[in-house]
């Protein structure tokens, strides 16, 4: 469970969100869903943790944190395998695990290629596998199929719903589609400052 409790986050005297008070259960789906600069990427820095309120309170039952950003945020001098394997060091099946993740999202033919060698979507999908094989109770993800196109999509996203069905996962996108895939609940986000969330 995640309880945000009069939340309010400024940036350079603008304030982005305002005495936000929710509540996400332990697990599920949720698109935050509404125009851009309203707040909903900021919030999901506020819930990974990256991001501290100016004021109010955020509590959290969750114990691992896994995020996919808007921009990939691979790092650039290792290859595919190696910005996976990055995340599974303390498994001993590390080298076994990084080849599942990498043929689940159709990335096994790059698995010594840069991330600079990669198109858009190829990048975004490694991000998003990287993520999920982080693991964890809760999985934060921007715009995680902006790159892709529509039978892409699909296939990325029914990944997304095994790995994640006994997690919360949380979502930015500005696709109706996109929350159709994950079979989310869309919360609105109304107003900007973001004040409310329904």
């Amino acid at each position: 469970m995640i309880k945000l409790t009069d939340v309010t986050r400024s940036y350079d005297e603008k304030t982005v969100i305002s005495n936000l008070s929710f509540t996400f259960p332990d697990k599920g789906c949720f698109a935050l869903m509404g125009p851009s600069g309203c707040g909903k990427t900021t919030l999901l820095h506020l819930l990974s943790g990256l991001s501290k309120p100016d004021s109010g309170a955020i509590t959290s039952t969750h114990g691992q944190i896994a995020m996919s950003f808007q921009e990939p945020r691979l790092l650039p001098w290792l290859n595919c395998e190696d910005n996976i394997k990055l995340v599974l060091s303390k498994r001993q099946d590390a080298a076994e695990m990084t080849a599942k993740w990498l043929a689940a999202f159709e990335l096994s033919d790059a698995a010594r290629q840069l991330p600079g060698e990669l198109s858009g979507g190829m990048k975004q999908r490694l991000s998003l596998a990287r993520a999920l094989a982080y693991g964890g109770d809760l999985f934060l993800f921007d715009e995680p199929f902006s790159a892709l196109d529509p039978e892409l999509k699909s296939r990325i996203a029914s990944i997304i719903k095994e790995a994640t069905k006994h997690a919360l996962v949380i979502l930015v996108t500005h696709d109706p589609e996109d929350a159709e895939l994950l079979d989310a609940t869309i919360l609105e986000c109304n107003g900007s400052p973001l004040s409310m969330l329904k």
